[in-house]
């Protein structure tokens, strides 16, 4: 008899349902305790599995920061190597410059506007009056 075969001995196979992380958010935001309460236990229990949580929902099952793991999806794999093996401490990976890419530019010139960069430019750019030297 096959465990999962629904028609083995007239028994049904247990069903379990599956919820994507995003749907799950949006349906946690609309439930009251109780319904939260019953899905935390159906999630308990396995008979409703989380596929791709969030990055939140990911950081909370791990009790780490967020930011920690956008950390690590921004690292290189030699990065997360490296951190793996304790030659890079995480505080390092999450505070390191990177370069600044031209989606960074256009979303800087965006956020702030053409002629407020052009102005600022135009202000650096100037020609420097100095003092005659007495």
């Amino acid at each position: 008899m096959s465990l999962y075969d629904a028609t083995s001995g007239g028994a049904t196979a247990p069903t379990v349902l599956s919820i994507e992380g995003r749907k799950l958010s949006r349906r946690v935001s609309k439930l009251d305790a109780a319904n939260r309460a019953l899905l935390a236990h159906s999630l308990e229990r396995g008979s409703l599995h989380l596929l791709n949580p969030t990055r939140k929902q990911a950081a909370a099952l791990a009790r780490v920061s967020a930011c920690y793991v956008g950390a690590l999806n921004r690292a290189s794999s030699d990065e997360r190597r490296a951190l793996e093996q304790g030659a890079l401490s995480l505080s390092a990976l999450q505070h390191r410059r990177r370069p600044m890419t031209d989606d960074d530019v256009e979303r800087v010139v965006k956020r702030f506007g053409i002629s407020r960069i052009f102005a600022v430019i135009d202000r650096l750019t100037a020609p420097q009056h100095m003092e005659a030297a007495e």
